[in-house]
């Protein structure tokens, strides 16, 4: 065999795959929230359901001003009418108009179901949190206090509640925070242990950084996921809580309106003007199948475990 070693290397050509297209990256990196979104969208179901809280959003804001009638507006002479092109949800017995009321007690009920759910995640966040990071004695007083709460009634709260705040939102708000913060409490406390001997926490530990610190800026934000799926979960349980309290005449009273109050005055009119009762809890029923299926596409997109 002779070999020639006076060949020029412009005299050979290259044959395999191209290096640079091959080292090339094929696609933009993409962060944990970037690639959550895009699969958020791939679920039709779930972006449908954030479309109609959307929807419901803008129509509890600008809904009551397309009719020329308040909440409050009492006409005797239009009392139980059927839905028509004047009162397109029809009227009750005093013959307000039921369009307007429904999407101003939309209002009421939305806004005690964010702003209960939002208290109870705050006090559930911190207070596991610093049940799990301190372990030993400090989580077992912490869950033992938890284990008593849970076997306090709801109602009973909400009845004391009651006697010192009187009747109104705030009972509601104030008597929901302190009850359901418990299950966001045990979810922040089971994802923290997972985390507390994890590498940037020993980390961050060893570089002197303090207890808050590491709870606030290192764990917490690493259970970010499961907090955001159990606060959709806990918006809706907020409203239904509402609803109950005021269909049974414990929540909101009149002339306020909430969809739980309207469902408890339709319900006497049930057989005679079912339309009072239809609306307020076909409202009721949507918003809340919407926030599960919203809380169902959230689990399935940030949660890392169910990627496919």
């Amino acid at each position: 065999m002779i070999l020639r070693h006076d060949l020029p290397p412009e005299a050979f050509e290259w044959v395999g795959p191209d290096v640079a297209a091959r080292e090339a990256i094929a696609t933009p990196p993409l962060s944990y929230w970037a690639d959550a979104w895009r699969r958020f969208r791939r679920n039709r179901v779930a972006l449908g359901a954030l479309v109609i809280l959307a929807l419901m959003v803008l129509g509890v804001l600008f809904a009551p001003y397309l009719r020329p009638f308040t909440f409050d507006h009492i006409d005797l002479s239009a009392h139980n009418q059927p839905p028509s092109a004047q009162h397109w949800f029809g009227t009750d017995r005093l013959g307000r108009d039921l369009f307007v009321r429904v999407w101003v007690g939309g209002r009421i009920s939305l806004e005690i179901g964010l702003i209960a759910a939002v208290l109870s995640l705050a006090i559930g966040v911190i207070y596991g949190g610093i049940a799990a990071f301190f372990g030993g004695m400090v989580d077992n007083i912490m869950m033992r206090i938890v284990e008593i709460l849970y076997g306090i009634p709801f109602m009973i709260v909400v009845i004391l509640l009651m006697l010192v705040l009187g009747s109104g939102v705030m009972p509601i708000v104030v008597a929901f925070a302190l009850t359901g913060w418990m299950g966001m409490a045990r979810v922040v406390r089971g994802q923290i242990l997972q985390l507390r001997n994890q590498e940037f926490v020993l980390a961050a530990e060893t570089l002197g950084a303090s207890p808050a610190a590491l709870i606030f800026r290192h764990l917490i934000p690493n259970t970010m996921s499961q907090i955001i799926i159990n606060l959709t979960l806990l918006i809706p349980d907020a409203i239904f809580t509402e609803a109950f309290l005021s269909f049974v005449g414990l929540g909101v009273q009149p002339p306020v309106a909430s969809w739980g109050s309207l469902v408890s005055e339709g319900r006497l009119q049930l057989m005679q003007y079912p339309w009072q009762l239809l609306f307020p809890a076909i409202l009721i029923s949507i918003t809340i199948l919407a926030f599960n299926l919203l809380g169902d596409g959230l689990r399935d997109a940030l949660d890392p475990r169910l990627r496919q």
